[in-house]
């Protein structure tokens, strides 16, 4: 995965959560844009558990979880 490839992710917009799986088998997920930094050659994502630092060539593959729908607010419809 390249640099511009995660920048691309956290640009989405809607922004969508992912989770990054690394090629040791460990994951970590990224619930908002501005909890992680894309560098050249690095990611840094802040986590409950502190900060993760990884070598993009340790990363092994992304998903991104589905777009959730936009909320319609309530129902007005059903006459109550």
């Amino acid at each position: 995965m390249t640099s511009d490839d995660l920048r691309a992710l956290f640009r989405r917009q809607p922004f969508q959560p992912m989770r990054v799986h690394l090629t040791n088998g460990s994951t970590f997920e990224v619930r908002h844009p501005d909890q992680g930094m894309v560098y050249d050659e690095l990611l840094i994502v802040g986590s409950d558990h502190g900060i993760e630092h990884c070598a993009l060539m340790n990363i092994a593959h992304v998903t991104v979880e589905p777009a959730q729908p936009a909320s319609s607010g309530p129902d007005t419809q059903n006459g109550a």
